[in-house]
């Protein structure tokens, strides 16, 4: 997470209606740490609340045991179009950086499985 900080979190906070790309960021974080949402903004933003932490629990991560069913959810939102890291980094910084840790943590945990995305 080179690069993220609480200012960049606090950014990416303060949308009250998020562009679709930075949603799909936030769809992919929750699914990651198990969080089941009707409301996935509003469970994204508890996360980002105290963004030390949430920065302290993107580095400390489970990169190890992400379960296949996570990954199957996960490519819901990764094979999108608008889940692009040059075009996300459009609206928001952090969003930017928060989706190269996504699809780190994604293409890891294939190689690991021996599966594809």
């Amino acid at each position: 997470m080179e690069g993220l900080n609480k200012n960049m979190i606090s950014e990416l906070k303060s949308f009250a209606k998020p562009p679709a790309s930075c949603m799909l960021v936030a769809q992919a974080v929750i699914t990651l740490f198990g969080v089941k949402s009707k409301e996935p903004w509003k469970d994204f933003k508890k996360l980002l609340a105290d963004p030390n932490a949430f920065i302290k629990n993107l580095r400390d991560y489970d990169k190890e045991n992400v379960p296949p069913h996570t990954l199957k959810e996960l490519a819901r939102y990764t094979l999108d179009d608008k889940f692009n890291a040059d075009k996300i980094k459009m609206t928001s910084n952090a969003a930017h950086l928060i989706s190269i840790w996504v699809l780190e943590i994604e293409k890891y945990a294939h190689k690991k499985l021996g599966t594809e995305p």
